[in-house]
């Protein structure tokens, strides 16, 4: 469980995205993946995204914060120790000849913690 200032300001937070603003920054605190899933529908796919967050859920700092069924994407609040704030977006469509890909992008959202009061308007301020 997270703390109330660190739900509270996530959501912002998680808009916001100053951590990617800064190049040198957004390459040492960022990564991607492709996937191809060749026995899967995306809708499927994104169904055993759900039930595997539900599961670590239980024993993690890591949330469920989007699911849009129709485009097929999923967005993961995973909170650090600290409660920094990392996001975890992946989506899925269908492949070029059958099955499914699927494409992972993770991220962190800010410089400070999300329990620092006001943390997503300081995270906005270059130095």
């Amino acid at each position: 469980m997270v703390c109330i200032l660190s739900a509270a300001q996530s959501t912002l937070q998680a808009t916001l995205r100053p951590a990617i603003w800064l190049p040198g920054i957004r390459s040492l605190h960022s990564c991607s993946e492709r996937w191809e899933i060749t026995e899967l529908t995306p809708a499927i796919c994104v169904q055993k995204v759900v039930d595997a967050i539900a599961r670590l859920a239980e024993k993690e700092k890591i949330f469920l914060h989007k699911v849009d069924r129709e485009r097929n994407i999923v967005q993961i609040f995973s909170y650090t120790k600290a409660e920094w704030l990392d996001i975890v977006e992946i989506e899925f469509y269908p492949g070029q000849f059958s099955g499914t890909e699927g494409k992972a992008r993770s991220f962190s959202s800010g410089l400070l913690p999300v329990w620092v009061p006001l943390s997503f308007v300081f995270n906005t301020v270059r130095l």
